[in-house]
């Protein structure tokens, strides 16, 4: 018979929301049809403001009829507005988010009332278009020249891979029953070590030294997580052999029956037990059995009597072979989950202690522990069709610039682009030097070649004859019919046998062509070991693209070196033209200008990715200022100042607006952020309706291993980890001023909240049976 408990039993879990000033929020998912009415899980959708108090605020009859012309309608308007100052600013609401959004509602009606009313007014109709101009542009300047101030979050980390979001994830693992449902959540935490944690350093992964860089040790997960070892015969740097060792378990000399089965690793030439720093005796070398690991391969943390192994080889990122350069993940983390949080300011609330009726575990969540399970919920958000298995959306987000830079590109992302047979092939290098199209000897500025246009005179600018357009989104292309210079990387292999990467510069002059080809970049072959390299070369002498293939060949000493293959390099094909490309970085100003705007109207803040290079830096943006500096006629200069949570951007440009006061063309004196965007609608949950009444399944828990069971099917006990993460969510939040919450799931998965530490002991109590009171 079940427990009798004296908390307060929390809603049900479709019941069970809360708002923040950027958010509202929700605990489930429902799909519409019974038994898949209340998924566990967590929606979050930015607010939308409502006028608790709205007016009606016209221009009298008086005033309208004493408008004859544009300059009285300003000073009319400019009056009516000062005289309803404190409503139109919505002074009677404090919150910045909710002023923001009221203010918004009223100058807009504000506004809008009047471009109605002008028909009884006395402007003469050819002024009309002109009036309507005017309108729209006060209301974009009132919110113009001020700070923009938002309601936003503040999390403690964004998790770099140094600091996981294991340690609430880890907390609900002991708090679930043995089984199904717990096995789901170490599923999450083995996904969480094997792809967003490292253990040592910071900077470079290198995948040839993975042990040493991610401190972490690589395991069999097939064969009881033990430690990989490399097999004898294994030499294939990008395809290492694994093999897994242990002591055998009979026919062991006396004495060392107590090594029985144990795990051993292999550290080079030598053998030590797994998790320790123990040799293993020599009288046991003859008594070990080797086999083939399974590909069931992951991570784990390391004891600390583990010694981390050099040079250990792994293929960290999972790309389908071992990485000759190193990975700088000193920048990567999980930003693109803290700052879409902070702008919903949506982050931990009171302390929580849960105490599990079933297991009998106990946990106290702090603020670091229940933020660890929000980026858990949030890092958990792909998704595929139920029927059809394709990738699909359920969330919906305001995007505005773009996300990929430096597509397909060496960074910084310069190209040199060929035309060859009819197509065109890219060839990354970093250029360091642009001269003149006309004259070799004129070095040129770069970035102004690559703007897409050029100030002619005050504040008027208009296209740049230098550029020739955009490629693949947002690529700069100009002619590369000219001097320049730069530096290109090429793989090559070393006298050891391995890999490396090279650089080496290069100029290009089509009227002095150099007397030897032009190295380009390379390719490996791995077919083999060493593995061969194909070079690509552009001949000047001939007007041919071409390539010679290099195999490494043994010495007398063991060493290697590179042998051309062949007398002389092959043709590719004619080269029939050139052109230079460089990632755009002043982009998508309209779209930025237009968006700032409408966050101010919104009252909900947004995310800014801070860097306009190669890097991804997401931060919560906690104000904002658009600075109108200077106007000439159609042409208008803005300065901006984007305060977020991670430092300020500053960018300025001109906008160019046609007679309806749209803007129709930008020139950016200054790179703005790459894009900005606002979560409109997040959602993780196992399964979930999409707009277009599709059924989704979350494909991230899915192929993780924590979605369905060993059966293939959805159930409460392999849903654990989405049951635990909001459920203890929803408790940090639903008031979140309180020190601590106090909270027992009974032994039917119910909710009970106690508003006392003593009351919430005197129930655990019962519940491990200190007292025994059942009741029918």
């Amino acid at each position: 018979m079940p427990t009798p408990l004296s908390g307060n039993k929390a809603p049900t879990r479709a019941d069970r929301t809360v708002d923040t000033e950027g958010a509202n929020v929700k605990f489930s998912t429902d799909l519409g049809v019974d038994g898949y009415r209340d998924m566990p899980g967590l929606v979050a959708e930015a607010r939308t403001f409502k006028d608790p108090s709205p007016k009606d605020i016209r221009l009298s009859s008086e005033q309208l009829q004493g408008v004859n012309d544009l300059e009285t309608l300003g000073t009319t308007i400019a009056k009516a507005f000062e005289d309803n100052k404190a409503y139109l600013g919505a002074e009677e609401i404090t919150g910045n988010n909710e002023n923001l959004g009221v203010s918004s509602l009223r100058k807009q009606a504000f506004f809008n009332g009047i471009a109605k009313d002008l028909e009884s007014s006395n402007l003469p109709a050819t002024d009309k278009q002109g009036a309507l101009k005017m309108l729209k542009r006060l209301e974009e300047e009132s919110y113009m020249n001020r700070e923009i101030t938002f309601d936003t979050g503040k999390l403690d980390t964004y998790h770099p891979y140094t600091k996981p979001f294991d340690k609430g994830v880890r907390k609900i693992e002991a708090l679930a029953p043995p089984g199904v449902e717990r096995e789901a959540i170490t599923a999450e935490l083995n996904y969480i070590t094997d792809r967003k944690t490292r253990a040592s350093g910071w900077g470079n992964v290198s995948e040839g030294n993975a042990e040493e860089t991610l401190g972490l040790r690589p395991v069999d997960r097939d064969n009881g997580g033990q430690a990989l070892s490399l097999a004898k015969d294994s030499v294939d740097s990008f395809k290492p052999k694994y093999v897994v060792i242990n002591v055998n378990t009979d026919g062991l000399p006396e004495g060392m029956e107590e090594h029985a089965g144990k795990s051993v690793v292999r550290d080079g030439e030598n053998l030590v037990f797994d998790k320790t720093s123990t040799a293993v005796p020599a009288e046991l070398a003859e008594h070990l059995t080797e086999k083939a690991a399974s590909k069931n391969t992951g991570l784990r943390l390391m004891e600390s009597a583990e010694t981390k192994r050099g040079s250990f080889p792994y293929d960290w990122n999972q790309n389908g072979g071992v990485d000759v350069d190193g990975m700088n993940i000193g920048w990567w983390g999980h930003c693109h989950i803290e700052a879409p949080l902070a702008a919903l300011k949506l982050a931990a609330g009171s302390d929580v202690t849960v105490f599990d009726a079933r297991s009998k575990g106990e946990s106290t969540f702090g603020a670091t522990d229940v933020n660890d399970l929000l980026f858990a919920l949030m890092d958990a958000d792909r998704y595929a069709d139920i029927n059809t298995g394709r990738a699909a959306s359920a969330e919906t987000t305001t995007f505005v610039g773009n996300r990929n830079d430096t597509i397909g590109g060496q960074h910084p992302g310069d190209k040199m682009i060929l035309t060859v047979g009819g197509r065109e092939i890219p060839f990354s290098f970093k250029l360091t030097g642009l001269y003149d199209v006309d004259d070799a000897e004129k070095s040129v500025n770069p970035d102004d070649s690559f703007s897409p246009t050029v100030v002619t005179e005050g504040l008027k600018f208009e296209k740049n004859p230098a550029f020739s357009g955009l490629r693949e989104q947002d690529w700069s292309v100009i002619s590369g019919e000219r001097k320049f210079e730069g530096s290109v990387e090429y793989m090559d292999v070393n006298s050891r046998g391995g890999v490396e990467r090279k650089k080496a510069d290069i100029v290009i002059d089509p009227k002095n062509p150099a007397d030897e080809p032009i190295l380009l970049s390379s390719e490996l072959g791995r077919g083999s070991y060493p593995p061969s390299v194909t070079k690509y070369y552009l001949n000047q002498k001939t007007g041919n693209l071409e390539s010679r293939q290099f195999e490494a060949a043994k010495k007398e000493d063991g060493s290697y070196e590179m042998k051309p293959v062949g007398e002389e390099n092959k043709v590719f094909g004619a080269v029939g033209g050139m052109n230079l490309s460089r990632e755009l970085t002043k982009e998508s100003v309209i779209e930025l200008h237009n968006h700032f705007l409408d966050a101010a109207r919104r009252g909900v803040s947004f995310v800014t990715e801070k860097d306009s290079g190669h890097m991804v830096w997401n931060y919560g943006t906690d104000s904002f200022k658009i600075n109108k500096v200077e106007e000439d006629g159609d042409f208008v200069k803005y300065e901006v100042a984007d305060k977020t949570q991670g430092g300020t951007k500053t960018w300025s440009y001109i906008l160019k607006y046609d007679d309806e006061g749209n803007a129709v063309d930008a020139h950016a004196f200054s790179a703005p952020p790459d894009f900005v965007f606002r979560p409109e609608k997040t959602v993780t949950a196992p399964l979930v309706r999409a707009e277009n009444g599709s059924v989704l399944y979350n494909s991230a828990a899915y192929e993780r291993g924590f979605l369905v069971g060993e059966d293939g099917k959805i159930s409460d006990e392999s849903l654990s980890f989405f049951r635990y993460a909001s459920d203890v969510l929803y408790a940090s939040l639903v008031d979140p001023a309180k020190d601590n919450q106090f909270v027992i799931m009974d032994d039917q998965g119910e909710m009970y909240f106690y508003d006392t530490k003593e009351a919430y002991e005197a129930d655990v109590a019962k519940l491990k049976g200190d007292t025994a009171e059942v009741t029918d």
